[in-house]
């Protein structure tokens, strides 16, 4: 999955069915409550009401969903922060100010507080597996 994904990215274009873009979604939800290593392929599959057969239709692997998750909080960060609100002409205390007023708002929005999604990857991952380690180097 991640190098169809990778793929669809190398040619400039993200392509992706609304359903595996909703597993992703929900992964996320579930990776960043209960973190990934103690995340199954079980609770994605019961969170995203879908079967076996469909998660591996979609995905190799736990791993390659992961590695997807990763990709797409890179993407979400990248859609909202950078090009958002840093990519423009305004000055630089505009610039700071509208990102600390995104990070305050999206950290209030949540019902529970888990933390920072990529921040709580870097801590689990970064040194457990190589290629999150790579994606999420990437990030930071």
């Amino acid at each position: 999955m991640a190098s169809m994904i990778q793929s669809y990215q190398d040619c400039g274009c993200v392509i992706m069915s609304s359903k595996i873009q909703e597993i992703i979604r929900i992964a996320r939800e579930v990776i960043h409550s209960k973190v990934y290593q103690t995340t199954s392929v079980s609770d994605i599959m019961a969170a995203t009401n879908i079967g076996k057969g469909q998660f591996y239709h979609y995905f190799q692997s736990k791993h390659d969903l992961g590695l997807a998750v990763v990709e797409d909080l890179v993407k979400d960060w990248e859609r909202q922060l950078i090009i958002g609100i840093l990519n423009n002409s305004d000055d630089p205390i505009t610039k700071l100010n509208r990102m600390l007023k995104w990070a305050k708002t999206s950290h209030a929005e949540m019902e529970i507080k888990y933390g920072y999604a990529m921040g709580n990857l870097a801590i689990e991952m970064s040194v457990q597996d190589e290629e999150f380690q790579v994606k999420i180097e990437e990030f930071f």
